[in-house]
């Protein structure tokens, strides 16, 4: 896990026990995919550790290249799943004696063929990342040009996986969603796994209207940045990866009133009075104190006509809080800070979506740019949390 100790600025990493079955909540798991990995949240109060528990020192977790680069790990395992999917689904087309049809035969060709290449060029990712950590004297340029990789890999990799699921149910039909069957656990699995917020639904659950200055943080390699410039007049995309803002400036570069600041939150918030602010998968990297101290800075800017927009992933984080930990006491301390708030939740398939604004100033009225009128959420479906004292609907 990660932590900090006393006043230091620098992310520590620790191995722990998990042993003891008392301190596990695996009820705390509530999406409807990856449950066979026990996943759920572990109570550490009052445990102690020593010297011993510690991996490597202050800062070293978020040292280049494996902070972004170490990525291919997770698209390994993106890989594993969908070749663990087109095997169930060759089986049960085998099953069925339908692997002789030429139009199933292509779908399962093309999606056998999509994963060996992502394979091929992840392997290269791979090696390059880990050489590139090996080596002391490395240039800098040589580790950004392996991160960069690693980044689009990892593009590379979600969009095979969203490829080969779309392919396995449109082969099986109403078979890859029977529970009787291995191909619905890896369908459900694996969508859950790759899957992040993404730009349409975080675009969906805005206000239709025109924002003077918009401050994402978590841009990343600019995906959304890009479709924010279009309805802000200025656009500033926050992030503590210089290698990814490098690929965003350059994704955004004909975009003029778009511009991108590397920086540590909280005390790396930008001093401008913005009425859009997205904060994407960020808040759980924080500890409470720093959230508090972020929606401080938050709450002392904000316009009383401005909005708040939280994405925060459900899934486990690795870290010491959970995205729906973190969404609630930001929520909290926003509130705190700035006043009563008014706020509508909702989100998909492993994360969560908060729009906030003070009180009397919320608009029912959804942008068009991501094509739903309402917040996309889950209601009803025992994968996602409602808020606290919300009703079925959030």
């Amino acid at each position: 896990m990660t932590f900090r100790l006393g006043q230091e600025t620098a992310t520590r990493l620790a191995l722990l026990p998990v042993a003891d079955r008392r301190r596990h909540r695996r009820q705390d798991w509530r999406a409807a995919g990856m449950r066979a990995t026990a996943s759920g949240r572990h109570d550490f109060t009052g445990l102690e550790v020593g010297p011993g528990a510690l991996l490597g020192g202050p800062g070293d977790y978020q040292r280049p290249p494996h902070f972004d680069g170490g990525i291919w790990r997770y698209c390994v395992a993106h890989l594993g799943g969908a070749q663990a999917l087109t095997e169930a689904w060759r089986r049960r087309l085998e099953a069925r004696r339908r692997l002789d049809d030429p139009f199933q035969l292509a779908r399962l060709a093309r999606a056998v063929g999509l994963v060996q290449a992502a394979v091929s060029r992840l392997e290269v990712v791979a090696l390059a990342i880990e050489a590139a950590g090996a080596d002391i004297s490395v240039s800098a340029a040589c580790i950004d040009a392996a991160v960069t990789d690693a980044l689009l890999a990892r593009q590379l990799v979600e969009e095979v996986c969203v490829e080969v699921l779309r392919l396995s149910e449109a082969a099986l039909g109403t078979d890859a969603h029977m529970t009787d069957q291995p191909v619905e656990r890896l369908r459900r699995d694996l969508s859950l796994f790759i899957r992040q917020a993404a730009p349409d639904a975080r675009l969906a659950a805005l206000p239709a209207r025109r924002w003077r200055v918009a401050i994402e943080a978590g841009c990343s390699i600019g995906e959304l940045t890009r479709l924010l410039a279009v309805t802000a007049d200025r656009v500033i995309g926050i992030d503590v990866s210089g290698v990814a803002l490098e690929i965003a400036a350059r994704r955004c570069a004909d975009r003029p009133n778009v511009a991108f600041l590397r920086a540590e939150l909280p005390e790396g918030w930008p001093a401008l009075a913005a009425d859009l602010i997205i904060l994407s998968e960020v808040l759980y990297f924080l500890t409470a104190a720093e959230i508090d101290r972020l929606a401080a800075r938050i709450a002392g800017l904000w316009p009383a006509d401005g909005y708040c927009l939280l994405v925060n992933w459900l899934g486990p984080t690795e870290e010491a809080l959970q995205g729906e930990e973190a969404a609630r006491l930001f929520l909290a301390r926003l509130a705190a800070h700035a006043g009563p708030l008014d706020y509508a939740t909702g989100g998909g398939a492993g994360y969560r979506i908060d729009l906030v604004c003070r009180t009397g100033a919320f608009s029912r009225e959804r942008s068009s740019c991501g094509g739903s009128a309402e917040i996309p959420d889950a209601a009803g479906d025992p994968g996602y949390p409602a808020p606290p004292d919300a009703g079925r609907d959030g």
